[in-house]
């Protein structure tokens, strides 16, 4: 039989094995930080609310991770597409495009699309 901090343990290793694209994951590892932070505030904290801020804070640090990563490849996409967008606009060859950015052919033609209307 478990104990009621397996139980957490267990339901918090179900959620950080969610794939990262299931769509009740980040919402809950949202909850699940905001439970985090509220449980730090509290002033006078027994043993199972320690035990619980023990296991919630590795979702906290879960999420913050993926926020970062997610943060940085967005950064990345834009970047390349700014890069793509510039070499387009001086008349860079299509061609060239997709060696340099990775695009396919057809994303810089929709690339280009932009540019000329």
């Amino acid at each position: 039989m478990f104990g009621r901090g397996e139980i957490q343990r267990e339901a918090i290793s179900e959620v950080l094995a969610l794939p990262p694209t299931h769509p009740y994951r980040q919402e809950t590892l949202k909850h699940l930080t905001i439970l985090q932070i509220n449980l730090k505030a509290r002033q006078n904290k027994t043993k199972e609310i320690r035990e619980i801020m023990m296991g919630v804070s590795l979702v906290y640090e879960k999420l913050i991770t993926d926020t970062l990563a997610e943060g940085e490849q967005i950064g990345q996409q834009a970047e390349r597409r700014s890069i793509a967008l510039k070499m387009l606009q001086v008349g860079t060859s299509p061609d060239f495009v997709v060696q340099v950015t990775g695009y396919t052919l057809d994303e810089v033609k929709a690339l280009q699309q932009e540019i000329d209307t």
